[in-house]
C-alpha cells in the first residue's frame, strides 16, 4: 500500500463506518468466545497498519506488541501509541514460538502471496490455547479494480479461509461473512464501473466519505448485523472474520 493510503486512512479510520464496523465485530467477537487475563497475555497487532486497534486495545491490555511491513504505518501508528514496534514480515516473524495468546490479522493477509507461510507464522507464535482472529476480504465475484487500487491478491470464501486456517492446525472456533448490507450496493457500483472502464485509484477508490448522518446510519446498521453474526453466522458478505484457536498442549 503507498503512502496516500496510509495516510488518507489515518485520516479517516476513527470514524469511517466501514472501520468502525469491522472493529465492533472483531472486539465483540473477543468478548464473546474468548477468555484470558488483560494483565497476562501477550497480545500482537500483525500488520498493525496505522495503529487504531492498538489504540482502542493498549488501555485494557497490559502486554501489547506490534508489527508492520511498513515504516509508513509504522510511522503513523506511532503518533497513537508508544508500545513496542517491529517492521517485518509477516511471513518470517521475529519472535520465539508460542509467545502470544492473542494476535488479530486484519486485512493483512489477502496483500501476501504466500498466505499459508503468514498463517503458519502466525501457529508458530501463538501459544497453546492462543487465538488468532482473521479478517480478510470476501467473494471472487466482487473483484474489481478497487482491489488492485489497494494491492489485494485475492478474496476469499469462509470455507477456503477454514481450509487454510484448519491446514496449519488451528481449530475454527467461529466464523462469519461481515458487511453484508452493504453487499449489493458495493456489487452494482462495481459492475457499472467495469462497464463505463472506470478507473479506481487509492486515492478515489469506491468506498467514498458519506454525509455524517448516513455514516453514522451506516455505523447502526452493521451494529445490529454485528449482533446477529454473532449468534447465527452470515451466509455472505463482503468480508470475514474469523475466530481460531491453536489447539492446547497434549496432557
Amino acid at each position: 500500500m503507498n503512502l496516500p493510503e496510509y495516510e488518507r486512512i489515518h485520516a479517516y479510520e476513527r470514524e469511517y463506518w466501514w472501520h468502525v464496523a469491522r472493529r465492533c465485530l472483531v472486539r465483540r467477537t473477543i468478548d464473546r468466545f474468548t477468555r484470558f487475563s488483560p494483565d497476562e497475555i501477550r497480545y500482537l497487532d500483525l500488520g498493525c497498519g496505522t495503529g487504531i486497534l492498538l489504540d482502542e486495545f493498549a488501555p485494557t491490555i497490559k502486554h501489547v506488541f506490534a508489527l508492520d511491513y511498513s515504516s509508513t504505518a509504522l510511522r503513523l501508528t506511532r503518533t497513537r501509541v508508544n508500545l513496542p514496534m517491529l517492521q517485518a514480515d509477516a511471513r518470517c516473524l521475529p519472535y520465539p514460538d508460542d509467545t502470544f495468546g492473542l494476535i488479530t490479522c486484519l486485512d493483512i493477509i489477502e496483500h501476501i502471496r504466500e498466505d499459508m507461510d503468514a498463517l503458519r507464522e502466525a501457529y508458530r507464535v501463538c501459544k497453546p490455547g492462543g487465538w488468532l482472529i482473521l479478517s480478510v476480504p470476501a467473494l471472487d465475484f466482487l473483484w474489481s479494480e478497487h482491489d488492485e487500487a489497494v494491492y489485494h491478491l485475492r478474496r476469499y470464501s469462509l470455507p477456503s479461509l477454514k481450509a487454510k486456517a484448519q491446514h496449519v492446525g488451528f481449530d475454527v472456533v467461529h466464523g462469519t461473512y461481515a458487511t453484508a448490507a452493504m453487499l449489493l450496493p458495493v456489487f452494482l457500483i462495481r459492475l457499472a464501473s467495469s462497464f463505463t472502464k472506470k478507473t479506481v485509484t487509492p486515492e478515489g477508490h469506491d468506498f467514498p466519505i458519506p454525509p455524517a448522518w448516513i455514516n453514522r446510519a451506516l455505523i447502526g446498521i452493521h451494529a445490529l448485523e454485528t449482533a446477529i453474526s454473532l449468534r447465527v453466522p452470515l451466509p455472505f458478505g463482503m468480508g470475514i472474520v474469523c475466530l481460531l484457536r491453536k489447539p492446547d498442549l497434549p496432557a
